[in-house]
């Protein structure tokens, strides 16, 4: 019977649960590589192996792996052994911040992924669930998701929670109003009052050419901005009519799924 020898490049491995690891045996005579190299886990709850040598960690704890050369035929069984250390790595989520941001304005979430300190690979996938969606966003080579945030909602506080691996963060979105107005005194016996509502920039720039809908007194009126983001809302003496001198009364203004109530109160 000939004598046979296996010896491998690592006799001890340290691996973080997920970690895969090719194990490079060389045997002597080197026939045997290609005859009947066989690797075997000594507890798989903590690692597995293929028959291809490639390690596959699943568990905490420890194992070893045996690799074994020879038939006691022709070869001489002969074997060595590699001591593995499988923990679990440290997920963390930073980076991410409360947002505030006016209705209608572009703005992201954005959250950064390390593992054991460092920023993970690119394409790693971080579910952000915001405003009832869920959104499964992808790691950039840098190891951020960003989630561009939809901000034509209702006008209030929304919590974003941000999970990976099991690792969760939890942060507020808040949309503000975009729409401007304020309370007005109007004079009963005037002619003509001019109201002046307007839309907030958004992202530097006015929103000009925007359709505001002004209710009052059960009736609904149309205002468009001008290049300012201006709007002028001609509050007529025929529309005051019926109205009592000395009350206030609500007016409510919408641009999409903002809305701002503010009051006019009736001067004789």
């Amino acid at each position: 019977m000939n004598d046979a020898s296996v010896v491998v490049d690592n006799a001890t491995l340290d691996l973080k649960v997920g970690d895969t690891y090719s194990i490079n045996a060389t045997t002597v005579p080197a026939v045997l590589e290609l005859l009947n190299i066989t690797y075997t886990s000594s507890d798989v709850s903590v690692v597995v192996v293929d028959e291809k040598g490639i390690v596959t960690a699943v568990g905490e704890g420890n194992a070893i792996i045996t690799v074994s050369v020879g038939d006691d035929k022709v070869f001489a069984k002969n074997s060595t052994q590699i001591s593995v250390a499988v923990t679990v790595p440290v997920f963390k989520l930073s980076e991410n911040k409360n947002v505030a941001a006016v209705y209608s304005a572009k703005a992201n979430y954005k959250v950064l992924v390390t593992r054991d300190g460092k920023a993970v690979a690119a394409g790693e996938t971080v579910t952000i669930k915001y405003n009832g969606k869920t959104y499964n966003i992808k790691t950039d080579k840098n190891g951020y998701a960003t989630l561009k945030l939809n901000t034509k909602v209702k006008v209030k506080k929304y919590t974003i929670i941000a999970t990976y691996k099991g690792v969760k963060v939890t942060n507020k979105v808040t949309i503000k109003h975009v729409i401007k107005a304020s309370n007005k005194k109007v004079k009963k016996s005037r002619k003509v009052t001019k109201v002046i509502v307007s839309l907030k920039k958004v992202n530097g720039k006015y929103l000009k050419g925007k359709i505001l809908k002004i209710k009052f007194n059960k009736k609904t009126y149309k205002v468009k901005t001008n290049k300012k983001g201006k709007a002028t809302w001609k509050v007529k003496k025929s529309m005051l009519k019926k109205l009592k001198v000395a009350k206030k009364y609500k007016y409510k203004v919408t641009y999409g799924k903002d809305i701002v109530t503010k009051k006019l109160t009736i001067k004789k």
